[in-house]
């Protein structure tokens, strides 16, 4: 998430975009990572936990007090189950509503670009075939010496030049009011050159952009319901099975953190054999959890290719679960830790 957001800071740098601004970019991409860290979080936490009470010899006081595995486990399953209903909310409310605010805010800041990023005696190219040059940017904020040459189109190249600009915002988008300046249209086919003088012109942001096409949603913008329907009519052709793997992985990843949890309490409360060191047992705890997350990630890559592998995504997850879980009910006395001891 942190790399990701850095790539808006030279945006704010360059003074293209208030730290306002700045700020919602990042935070409108803050749900979707956070969704994925809370169970990695939630596994450290279990782990580094457990791990200072086994160290402190803790474990082996409240065993003797009579405590069973699935006493000890209570607190943390029930952290995991309030994580589950958290990463929920996230995917299926809280992620596709603030990706869709930030793809809007984010093409609101790309068409304003080349109007808010315009320096002072600087020839900028905003877009292939678009030069932007300004003599002097006035403390007042307006412009003075203006030049655009746009060659974007092959029927006609365009040269815009203006004693001074300013920049206003109307309903339909920001624009630079020129005042007093030249506009020659040439056609390249036979050279013919057009000028017009101008009092005022306005030169919009469109004109400054690329035109875009109609914009499909992004798979992190639909809804589960829209995902699960193959993409609803927006997906491009080809691509209804990958709308459908992202719609259950949606629904896949609720059970993410329980899965994390109950693989780092069922490898921390399994009876330690005599010549397992603390060290060992953690480095072994590390792996197993590397590995799920790795079986996590291929569930979700062959889903995406093998419709019929859907399932995939949910069975690795359910077998930690269960795994976990019938392992420390086997040790409801504690008596496999003493036999371990011995």
């Amino acid at each position: 998430w942190l790399v990701y957001s850095l790539r808006f800071l030279d945006l704010l740098g360059a003074g293209s975009v208030s730290p306002a601004v700045f700020a919602q970019l990042v935070l409108l991409n803050l749900p979707r990572f956070l969704a994925a860290a809370m169970p990695v979080a939630l596994f450290v936490a279990i782990v580094l936990v457990f791990h200072r009470l086994a160290g402190d010899r803790e474990l082996v006081a409240l065993r003797a007090a009579g405590m069973s595995n699935p006493r000890l486990a209570l607190a943390p399953a029930a952290v995991a189950l309030l994580t589950a209903v958290a990463v929920a909310s996230i995917n299926l409310i809280v992620a596709p509503l603030a990706a869709q605010s930030f793809r809007s805010l984010n093409q609101l800041v790309r068409a304003d670009l080349p109007l808010a990023g315009i320096r002072a005696g600087a020839f900028q190219s905003p877009h292939p075939g678009l030069t932007v040059f300004a003599a002097a940017v006035n403390g007042d904020g307006t412009l003075s010496g203006l030049l655009v040459h746009d060659t974007r189109r092959k029927d006609r190249s365009v040269t815009i030049s203006a004693r001074s600009a300013l920049r206003v915002d109307r309903p339909d988008g920001a624009a630079l009011l020129l005042g007093d300046g030249l506009l020659q249209e040439r056609d390249p086919a036979d050279g013919r050159l057009t000028t017009v003088r101008f009092d005022r012109y306005i030169l919009t942001a469109d004109s400054l952009t690329d035109a875009v096409a109609t914009r499909r949603p992004d798979p992190s913008e639909m809804s589960l319901a829209m995902l699960l329907a193959g993409g609803a009519g927006w997906a491009p052709p080809g691509t209804a099975a990958r709308m459908l793997a992202e719609g259950h992985a949606r629904l896949a990843g609720i059970l993410h953190a329980p899965a994390m949890a109950a693989l780092a309490l069922w490898l921390l409360l399994h009876p330690v054999p005599a010549r397992q060191t603390p060290r060992l047992r953690l480095a072994a705890t590390v792996a197993a959890a590397l590995l799920l997350q790795a079986a996590i990630l291929a569930a979700r890559w062959a889903a995406a290719r093998n419709p019929w592998l859907l399932g995939a995504m949910y069975l690795v997850p359910l077998v930690s679960i269960a795994t976990a879980a019938t392992l420390c009910l086997r040790d409801m006395d504690g008596r496999g830790h003493a036999a371990a001891a011995r």
